[in-house]
């Protein structure tokens, strides 16, 4: 009776062991990649509830060259119209596209999806490549994210003449051999998270951060559903770095502190151009910004554009 009885003990123990590791794995299965979700339609833009300064933005100018400025998650058109001016002043045709649910109010941005953001990216890439005997694409943040995957899918004939990546992500956490990065642990529970909250609190930035960097966006709050479309989105854009055969400018600041800067390395080290160039600010006086929206930033913005503009004109 004693032996049944602890029989019977020893094995409710392993039930629960086993219990408890099914829900252990299956929550982080979940959180991580999360449960499908049927596509949603892209959200309607009322140009009447733009942002002062958020419009896209457009600059016609020498008839066989041109540049597509893809801005970042949270962003606006405005982040990169710096840049965008001083290629206006080059010669270059400038296009800066409002991305989806972005620019108008956070209702919008929570019905927008990654593909939604690449979808809109992609049409402009294709439209002006067919249009323009000279293209490029320049991406800040989440807008190099896209050009990665544009330079990924997009058939030879279509694809820019060169690229450049400005603070871009593959990655927001990274556990892998030789790789260790956690921004937030928050990141691995994004699929279950979306489900309990609409929005998460973010601080925003000081009087003397948006005096630095002068930045329309939204601010505030992080979407979980928005942030968990776009982890899932870089995980296969980091599966395919290998494809990228563009000649292509990566730049950051070294402790930019949205985006890893180790991400330009591991993108530099990952994608097959043979034209490939690496260039980081050094930014380590600035302990008051985040360090990445360098497009915007006074101490770097006029090198940025400088930068981008040297690397355009060889191609």
């Amino acid at each position: 009776m004693q032996f049944k009885k602890y029989f019977l003990i020893n094995n409710k123990r392993k039930l629960l062991v086993l219990l408890y590791f099914f829900v252990i794995t299956a929550t982080l299965f979940i959180g991580y990649y999360g449960l499908p979700e049927p596509e949603l339609p892209p959200p309607e833009l009322d140009q009447s509830q733009i942002i002062k300064g958020a419009e896209p933005f457009f600059f016609e100018g020498d008839k066989n060259k041109a540049v597509l400025l893809i801005h970042g998650l949270r962003g606006t058109p405005q982040s990169l119209k710096y840049t965008g001016r001083r290629l206006c002043d080059k010669g270059y045709t400038v296009i800066i596209p409002l991305l989806p649910g972005h620019g108008t109010n956070y209702n919008d941005f929570e019905k927008s999806r990654f593909y939604h953001w690449y979808e809109k990216a992609s049409a402009k890439a294709i439209l002006y490549r067919k249009k323009y005997k000279n293209f490029h694409i320049v991406g800040l943040s989440m807008g190099g994210s896209i050009t990665l995957k544009l330079l990924e899918d997009l058939p030879e004939k279509l694809l820019p003449d060169s690229a450049i990546l400005i603070s871009t992500p593959v990655f927001l956490n990274k556990i892998s051999f030789g790789l260790v990065h956690i921004d937030d642990w928050r990141l691995f529970l994004t699929g279950i998270i979306k489900f309990f909250f609409k929005r998460i609190s973010d601080p925003t930035p000081s009087k003397e951060e948006f005096e630095i960097i002068p930045e329309i966006s939204y601010q505030g709050f992080h979407v979980p559903a928005c942030v968990h479309s776009f982890k899932i989105a870089l995980s296969i854009i980091d599966k395919n770095l290998v494809k990228v055969k563009t000649p292509i400018l990566i730049m950051q600041a070294r402790g930019d502190k949205t985006v890893s800067d180790k991400n330009l390395e591991y993108i530099f080290g990952k994608i097959s151009s043979d034209t490939k160039e690496k260039y980081f600010f050094d930014l380590t006086n600035d302990r008051i910004t985040k360090r990445h929206t360098i497009t915007l930033h006074r101490d770097t913005k006029e090198r940025i554009a400088q930068k981008i503009t040297e690397f355009l004109d060889r191609f």
